[in-house]
Parts: structure tokens; sequence; C-alpha cells
């Protein structure tokens, strides 16, 4: 299916390696109340077991590659350049959205003229602590990303990818050059996960 250029548009892009719960990723954007969205798998060479519920779903996956990445954030900069919606989503292969997930979203971009969105998630674990030999610093304040964060795919032209030498905070610098050129994001409510 391709969106719809004239109304909002959201390209969800799903990286994935030898993550079987890929399957529940596609079913959640099947239910999805808001249906001008693009779907991008960007598959890391996953088992032959992953690729096959892949392939069995081609038709509700917009664009999908299966290559050596050398990481999740390259592997998300590869899904970003290859779409075309006017907000980018990060759906891991572990997450699901709720059936309004896409509509909440639309709402907040069409009428809080925002450049970024943070929606409320429900975690099935919380993980906390520091580990300064991984992650240097912490914002208290701002989460790293989520399946609840979107993002005007212009930032991206403007401020450049996630930056792969951060292997497991690029996200946290992303968040962080979003907030010191001050581009303007919001929280959703709280019940509206």
């Amino acid at each position: 299916k391709k969106i719809d250029r004239k109304k909002l548009s959201f390209s969800i892009i799903t990286p994935v390696l030898n993550d079987k719960r890929v399957l529940n990723v596609i079913e959640s954007l099947k239910k999805q109340t808001y249906k001008n969205f693009e779907h991008i798998i960007i598959d890391g060479v996953s088992k032959p077991s992953v690729i096959k519920i892949i392939k069995r779903n081609d038709k509700y996956i917009n664009i999908w590659i299966s290559q050596k990445d050398r990481g999740l954030y390259d592997a998300i900069n590869k899904g970003i350049k290859m779409s075309s919606g006017d907000i980018i989503g990060i759906l891991n292969a572990d997450d699901v959205y709720f059936p309004k997930t896409l509509e909440i979203a639309k709402k907040y971009f069409e009428n809080k003229k925002i450049d970024f969105l943070f929606g409320t998630v429900i975690k099935d674990r919380l993980l906390h602590g520091f580990w300064p030999n991984k992650i240097w610093w912490k914002f208290n304040i701002y989460p790293s990303h989520s399946c609840g964060f979107f993002v005007k795919s212009k930032i991206h032209k403007k401020l450049g990818l996630y930056n792969t030498k951060f292997k497991y905070s690029s996200d946290r610098d992303f968040i962080f050059k979003l907030i010191k050129q001050k581009y303007k994001g919001v929280c959703t409510n709280k019940d509206e996960v």
C-alpha cells in the first residue's frame, strides 16, 4: 500500500535480528485505526524462521531488507533513509502499538504544531541503573526513545541521523540535539497509551 501524501503520514521502522516477535509488530500495525503509514523492516540477516515470518506477511510491509548492519542504530538509519512519511516512529521487534497509537500521535502533531512527541508507554519490566561504561550521561527528565517516540522526518534532514558511535545511547544523543536546537515537543496524556 502507498501512503496518501495529502494527509499526515507515518513511516514506522522496525529493526529486527532473530526475533520472532516481529510478528506481533506486524499484527499491531494491521490493527491501527489510522491507516496512512508505511512499514519498513530492516533485518540484520536473521535465522530462516524469522525471515519466513517476514515473507509470509510481505503484503503488510512496504519495504523490507535483510542485510548485515553495524547494530541497532545503523539499521534504524537505513530505515530512515528509505522512508517517505512525514513522521518517523521506531517500533522495535519486541514492541507493539495499541490500536489508536497513530491516531493519537496524529492528533498531537496536527493540533500542537510540534516537532517531536513522547507517547505514554506500558513496559513489561522496568530496567533501572546507571552504567558509566555503557551510558555516560543520564537525562533524568527525558527518557531514551522507545515505541512512544515520534519525530518529524524533516528534523532528521536538519539534525542528521543517529550517531552510530554511541552503541547504547544514540537515541539520548539525538534527544539532546533536539533540546539544544530548541525543537518543540510534548508528551501525551498519561491515559493515551
